[in-house]
């Protein structure tokens, strides 16, 4: 059972949430449905954080296609068309661009087109490797993850202006082909920052999704909620003081210090569950989009970008040693206790 974790025990939810799970399960449109709302919610959070036309800080949308797609397969593919699809005239609206109908569904298309081929070039990819895995890969896979996700982020942002110039969203200029870059960059940060969240969220909305998820997941007994709470509030205070400092003093340098976050982030990755870690990366991400929105860094936008980025990828390599302390209690409890007997 510790080597091979598959049983009905893993995958029973709890007794209180089988009238939850078991609707979710008769009725497949409900889970279609709460995808595309969490999805539009948070392409909405990510257009309010918009610091030049078409680019946001970080862009969550492109988390959850990724992990949609690497945990249902072809299932994540039509929900997600339509959400491309309604973004695109919502977007209409909210830049007044009042395009006719016939080039707001070529262009929906077209990022339809886009966005998806490109995650599902690289979640499936990632999904092959997870596939042919095995126990002691999992610093490999953290590796691939890092290197894929950036690429398929590279990729769907080349997909995306190209899409946009075609369907003459944009203008077929220099400034139109740069943008690319911005482009890029907040899809990066929504795949490093959230897949792991999203993935996690998405087995409960799929119950029948997702089993070797389990295979990945640590054995760790969460700590104080109260200790917690004070890592957050160290990292936190870092922040505020950094983005503030650099907005009211007007220095571009001050700006880097921002990667000092790496420090209580460390702090939470090696003293905290992995779940933990991936919330204060989440937060972290969140409120640092904020401050560069609502402080006017966005000239700065590219660094505080970064940072998340680096912070991010830290956060994965630096669970490797939560991941060697808890194989070894699990080695030791093996070693103490009969697996079949439950005897010592």
């Amino acid at each position: 059972h510790l080597q091979h974790p598959q049983t009905k025990a893993d995958y029973e939810p709890p007794q209180g949430k089988l009238k939850i799970y078991s609707t979710l399960v008769r009725w497949p449109v409900l889970s279609d449905l709460l995808l595309i709302i969490i999805w539009m919610l948070l392409w909405k959070i990510s257009s309010l954080m918009e610091y030049a036309p078409h680019a946001s800080i970080w862009f969550p949308p492109a988390g959850l296609t990724f992990s949609a797609i690497l945990l249902l397969g072809l299932r994540a593919i039509p929900p997600i068309a339509c959400c491309c699809m309604a973004a695109t005239f919502w977007e209409n609206i909210d830049y007044g661009t009042q395009l006719p109908l016939h080039q707001l569904l070529e262009t929906g298309a077209l990022f339809a087109l886009a966005h998806i081929s490109a995650y599902a070039t690289g979640a499936c990819l990632l999904k092959l490797l997870i596939s042919r895995r095995d126990d002691h890969q999992l610093p490999s896979l953290l590796l691939a993850f890092t290197i894929i996700g950036p690429l398929s982020a590279l990729l769907a942002s080349y997909f995306t202006q190209t899409a946009l110039v075609i369907s003459g969203v944009i203008a077929d200029s220099a400034a139109g082909h740069q943008l690319w870059l911005p482009l890029w960059v907040g899809d990066l940060l929504g795949i490093l920052v959230l897949t792991p969240l999203l993935i996690g969220l998405l087995r409960r909305i799929y119950p029948r999704y997702g089993v070797w998820v389990s295979e990945l997941g640590l054995r760790q007994v969460a700590g104080s909620g109260w200790e917690f709470l004070l890592k957050l509030a160290t990292a936190a205070v870092l922040m505020v003081s950094v983005m503030s400092l650099t907005a009211s003093l007007q220095m571009k340098e001050l700006a880097f210090a921002i990667f000092f976050l790496c420090i209580p982030q460390m702090w939470i990755v090696y003293t905290e569950t992995p779940l933990r870690s991936g919330i204060s990366i989440a937060l972290m991400s969140f409120f640092t989009a904020v401050l560069v929105k609502y402080l006017a860094l966005g000239e700065d936008a590219l660094i505080f970008q970064f940072s998340i980025s680096v912070l991010a990828a830290s956060t994965y390599f630096g669970l490797l040693i939560p991941v060697l302390a808890s194989s070894n209690s699990r080695l030791r409890e093996m070693t103490r206790k009969d697996s079949l007997t439950n005897a010592y």
